[in-house]
């Protein structure tokens, strides 16, 4: 009996033994098993990458095409048309035909408004140096020309006239050495002259501009528009000019008058070089003049022989202090 239960009593032990380690196998993994779970996860995520379905081909070329820069848009090109006119060579563009030299051998010419080219009516328009060195004497422009190009009568010794009625611009150069073309600003576009709005650099140089020029505040002025005129005598700035452009009058030997407004506020160099102004009034309101901006013509050193009128403390006076030039103060 003795040995009978204690054979029980071992085998209940035996159980709960058994018990307890099943239970702990199954709450605390191994490091082995842990890492292989790790592994098959990462692996079914990577397939679940696989088999998930790709856009449609159609979204991958909307993204090309967006990512494609569209080209700019630019006007059309027209190739020039090149023209057989009497007394000319001439040219065909942007509808109209640009008259590029002169080859006749009249003197007195009226350029046409228009002319035909192969059957169709073209609008004129002057090219530069058109008419350079050529030996007229008038020139007469039709009224659809607003532009007088640069050097166009360049170097016409013997120009004598030029009739013109709705230019607006004058190039550069445009009227250089026509010694004989004796004229006012004035009288431009038939005495309507403040149509013209803009005047290019020495336009008017060696020219026969006389009498006085007047400066609107609405005329564009370029370096030297009115530089080396012998026979401008007077000049006048208008009120509501701020600055006077490098070498604007310089070298008029014949300038004896300047009025000045009180809105100018900048002389550039050389603007008045060379004149015969007794005495100049530079206003108050000036607070900067260049370098030789005032000088009587044909002094060496570039000094002024005449009188400067302002008022004590402003850029006149030191101006004058600075080139030796009698001051006389206004206050």
């Amino acid at each position: 009996m003795k040995k009978i239960a204690y054979l029980l009593i071992l085998s209940a032990l035996l159980a709960v033994s058994l018990t307890a380690c099943k239970q702990s196998g199954i709450t605390r993994p191994t490091e082995e098993s842990s890492m292989q779970s790790a592994v098959a996860e990462h692996s079914n995520k990577e397939s679940s990458q696989e088999n998930k379905p790709m856009p449609e081909s159609s979204d991958q070329s909307d993204y090309e095409e967006s990512s494609q820069t569209s080209p700019t848009s630019q006007p059309e090109f027209i190739l020039p048309i090149q023209t057989e006119i009497s007394d000319y060579q001439s040219i065909v563009v942007n509808d109209k035909c640009r008259l590029l030299l002169y080859t006749g051998t009249e003197n007195r010419i009226i350029v046409p408004d228009k002319v035909t080219v192969d059957g169709k009516e073209y609008e004129t328009e002057i090219g530069a140096g058109c008419f350079k060195e050529k030996e007229i004497i008038s020139l007469t422009l039709p009224d659809n020309v607003t532009e007088i190009p640069e050097s166009m009568c360049e170097n016409c010794k013997q120009l004598e006239e030029i009739t013109f009625f709705n230019v607006q611009s004058i190039g550069k150069n445009a009227f250089w050495q026509c010694e004989n073309l004796k004229f006012r600003l004035d009288d431009i576009n038939g005495g309507d002259w403040t149509k013209l709005k803009k005047v290019g650099e020495c336009a008017f140089g060696f020219s026969g501009l006389y009498g006085k020029v007047t400066v609107r505040p609405d005329m564009e002025l370029e370096d030297g528009s009115f530089q080396v005129c012998l026979h401008v005598q007077e000049v006048e700035i208008q009120n509501g000019i701020t600055e006077i452009p490098n070498r604007l009058f310089a070298e008029n030997s014949a300038l004896e008058k300047i009025s000045l407004p009180d809105t100018l506020t900048k002389i550039n160099p050389y603007a008045f070089s060379e004149n015969i102004v007794k005495n100049i009034i530079i206003p108050q309101s000036v607070t900067e003049i260049g370098s030789h901006a005032i000088t009587t013509d044909k002094v060496a050193g570039g000094k002024y022989t005449g009188i400067i009128l302002g008022y004590k403390g402003s850029a006149a006076e030191a101006y004058a202090k600075e080139n030796n030039i009698v001051f006389s103060p206004l206050n």
